[in-house]
């Protein structure tokens, strides 16, 4: 649910760049265009997620975050679009309180431009950093084909279950005692098996859960790939390859032309594989404990 009113963020998106070309849409080129889409995914992403999990997304002043309750999983300040003058009070004073989450995701949209500056005098330091990845699908590349691996589509309670531990354990090191409602509520999303705009992958080796992947498909029709995650047994061997794979030929299926991602460094070479070309670096920023 929201909070507030949204607002447009698609900035017409792939479909507009065919319809009129990306100097009608305000960009100076396509790439700058395409970077952009990397950030509007993942706030309708996020949008997307909150209300699957029956959370609040927040708009506040010159920011959003998804309040996620006691939840371990992500958590993210987003859609950040600053006064010049500075960083509003209220992130610091919500971080240092606790009501805010202490990540702030910092992409080709955020505003005013040079926000790390302003972050870093505030006492903000940088930490984990990913790339902004774009594929054309009808250009994608194919993982090769092992009889080791299967790759399903998520459908079952088992499966669901197997996913989320995967992505907890892996992606974002959240401990399995660390595991409760809240961690699922939001992870629900994970399960809705939305046909039109999400549905998640799990790839197993040998009978056993090994790599997930997961499809979203934002309000302008482009595609985003997430929750990318392996076992440590399981690298190297294929296995996130084959569930990314699957998901891409999901979305070619369904007719989505673009899609985007956020890489990490062990990823990228998996990425690449596939035909995935990178367009921005995005930051995350958080305050010391204890400021």
């Amino acid at each position: 649910m929201r909070a507030t009113l949204g607002k447009d963020r698609t900035h017409g998106g792939y479909l507009l760049t065919k319809a009129k070309g990306f100097q009608d849409a305000g960009y100076a080129d396509r790439n700058s265009m395409f970077a952009d889409n990397v950030d509007t995914n993942l706030f309708d992403f996020y949008e997307f997620a909150a209300s699957a999990a029956g959370k609040v997304c927040v708009e506040a002043e010159g920011y959003e975050y998804v309040d996620l309750g006691t939840s371990p999983w992500p958590r993210a300040v987003f859609a950040l679009n600053f006064p010049v003058s500075g960083l509003p009070a209220s992130l610091t004073e919500g971080i240092t309180a606790g009501r805010i989450p202490n990540k702030v995701r910092v992409g080709p949209t955020s505003r005013p431009r040079g926000l790390e500056a302003a972050l870093e005098a505030a006492r903000f330091a940088p930490g984990k950093i990913s790339r902004g990845m774009r594929l054309e699908i009808a250009r994608r590349g194919t993982a090769a084909p092992s009889a080791a691996l299967e790759v399903r589509r998520l459908s079952s309670v088992e499966d669901f279950e197997a996913f989320a531990r995967i992505v907890s354990r892996n992606l974002f090191e959240v401990r399995e005692d660390e595991l409760n409602e809240d961690s699922y509520a939001y992870a629900g999303l994970l399960g809705l098996l939305d046909g039109d705009r999400a549905f998640g992958f799990l790839c197993l080796e040998g009978g056993k859960p090994a790599s997930t992947a997961y499809a979203f498909v934002d309000s302008s029709g482009i595609g985003g790939i997430y929750f990318v995650a392996t076992e440590a047994d399981g690298r190297g061997r294929g296995c996130a390859s084959a569930a990314v794979s699957a998901a891409l030929e999901e979305l070619a299926r369904m007719g989505v032309e673009e899609c985007i991602l956020h890489a990490t460094e062990p990823g990228l070479p998996v990425y690449k594989r596939l035909g995935f070309s990178e367009l921005c670096l995005l930051p995350i920023y958080s305050l010391p404990t204890g400021t």
